[in-house]
This record gives structure tokens, C-alpha cells and sequence, in this order.
């Protein structure tokens, strides 16, 4: 049997402190090199280099007094934040922003929410 790194995530305004975020529920990360295909007559010839990007994904738990980050907040107000994701022994770390933020409650069930940040293309060190 084998251990398994467990996802940490830790989120940040700007020049602020970064916050653990324990209520996670789901944590995804996707990394987009920004390649671009390049097409010719003759079929692909091959790549340019593109804008890439990072994009995580958080769900999380909201708790009777809030979400533990201003989530809505830092969407609304397109503050920069930064992502801290522990994946293992190595970590991402980068600077984005929340495009999305939705909070959502089903009957007999408890409130969640779900945003979804993108940030700089850098390798997880």
C-alpha cells in the first residue's frame, strides 16, 4: 500500500496573507500549455506558442457564519488573488483572478459554493 498526497489549497489577496482553506470539498486543477496548432494544406505542420494558463477549481463548504475568503467578493471586485496548491511534495503557486463565484443550498442539504480561478501558466517546484 502506497500513501496519497492530499490537495492543500491556500488563497490570498495580493500582497495579503494566504488563508488555508479547509472547508474545501473538491479541489482541480488544470494546466493549458496555450498551444496553438498550426495547419497547412497538407495537414498540421506543428505548434506556436500560445497564452497559456493555470485554471483551479475549488468547491467548498460554507459554514454558518461565511465562507472562510471573501470568494464573492474579491470576483466582484476583480481583485488579483494568489493560489497556493500543494500537490504533493512540490506546490503551484500564482497570481489570477476569480472569474466565477456561485453559492448554491438544495433541500437537506447543507450550502456550498464553487469558484473558479485562473492564473499564470508556471510549473508546480
Amino acid at each position: 500500500m502506497e500513501d496519497h498526497a492530499k490537495l492543500q489549497v491556500f488563497m490570498g489577496e495580493e500582497g495579503g496573507a494566504l488563508v488555508y482553506l479547509s472547508k474545501a470539498t473538491s479541489i482541480e486543477q488544470v494546466t493549458d500549455a496555450g498551444n496553438i496548432r498550426i495547419d497547412t494544406l497538407s495537414g498540421m505542420s506543428g505548434f506556436s506558442d500560445g497564452a497559456g494558463s493555470v485554471k483551479v477549481n475549488i468547491g467548498y463548504a460554507i459554514p454558518l457564519g461565511g465562507p472562510e475568503f471573501p470568494f464573492q467578493q474579491a470576483c466582484a471586485n476583480k481583485a488579483y488573488v494568489t493560489v497556493q496548491l500543494g500537490v504533493g511534495a512540490e506546490a503551484y503557486v500564482g497570481t489570477g483572478k476569480i472569474n466565477t463565484e456561485t453559492v448554491s443550498q438544495s433541500t437537506n442539504a447543507a450550502s456550498e459554493g464553487k469558484i473558479e480561478w485562473e492564473g499564470e501558466l508556471k510549473a508546480r517546484e
